[in-house]
C-alpha cells in the first residue's frame, strides 16, 4: 500500500511536462514521506516503547552538534501496548524533543513519566526560551500560530483517547502526554 503511494507521485511527477517548474519542497514531502513510511512502525523493532524512546533519545543525542544532555527517566511496568498506542507515543516523543532541540535554545532537556500497564505518562521539558502558547490550546489555534508540530502533537494524542497540554515561559516548556486505557 505504502509503496504505491510513493509510486504513484512518482508516476505523476514523469508525466508533467515542465518538472523544471516544480517547487523543490515536492522533491522533500517525498522524502519525507518515504522517511514516514518506513518508520510507520518503528515501535514494533523494538522489545518494548520504553526501549524505543531511549533508542530515540541516543540516536537524537548523537545528531545534536552541540552536545545538549538529554536525560530520560521513565518507570516502565507497562510491557507492551497495542501498536497503534506505542506508535503515536513514539512519534509525540520524537517530535516533541526534536523541536526542543531545534527551537527551544535550551541547554538541558529531559523525557521522564511511566509507562504503566493502563496508562502513560510522559513528560518533555526544557529550560529554553519558551514561546507564547495560543489560547485554547486546540489545534487550530496552534495552526494559526503556526505551531505545525505541535498540532500535529496533539492530534496524535487524540487518536489514540489520549491528551496533551503545553505550558511555556521564558523559562522553558514543558509538554505533558496522558494516555489511559479506555477498557481499565
Amino acid at each position: 500500500m505504502h509503496d504505491n503511494v510513493l509510486q504513484q507521485i512518482g508516476s505523476a511527477m514523469l508525466h508533467i511536462d515542465d518538472a523544471s517548474k516544480l517547487p523543490p519542497s515536492l522533491g522533500e514531502g517525498i522524502n519525507t514521506l518515504r522517511d514516514v513510511i518506513y518508520n510507520l512502525e518503528a515501535v514494533s523493532d523494538f522489545e518494548d516503547l520504553g526501549t524505543a524512546i531511549q533508542d530515540l533519545v541516543d540516536k537524537v543525542q548523537i545528531g545534536d552538534l552541540n552536545g545538549r544532555p538529554v536525560i530520560l527517566t521513565l518507570e516502565a511496568t507497562g510491557g507492551r501496548y497495542k501498536s497503534k498506542i506505542e506508535a503515536q507515543c513514539y512519534r509525540i516523543m520524537e517530535e516533541g524533543l526534536t523541536n526542543a532541540l531545534a527551537h527551544s535554545d535550551a541547554g538541558r532537556v529531559s523525557i521522564s513519566g511511566g509507562l504503566y500497564p493502563r496508562q502513560i505518562e510522559l513528560v518533555i521539558r526544557d529550560d529554553g526560551k519558551g514561546f507564547d502558547v495560543p489560547p485554547g490550546i486546540g489545534v487550530l489555534p496552534l495552526l494559526k500560530a503556526q505551531h505545525y508540530g505541535l498540532a500535529t502533537m496533539k492530534q496524535r494524542a487524540a487518536m489514540i483517547g489520549g491528551a496533551l497540554y503545553i505550558d511555556s515561559s521564558d523559562e522553558g516548556t514543558l509538554i505533558r502526554f496522558y494516555w489511559r486505557d479506555p477498557s481499565a
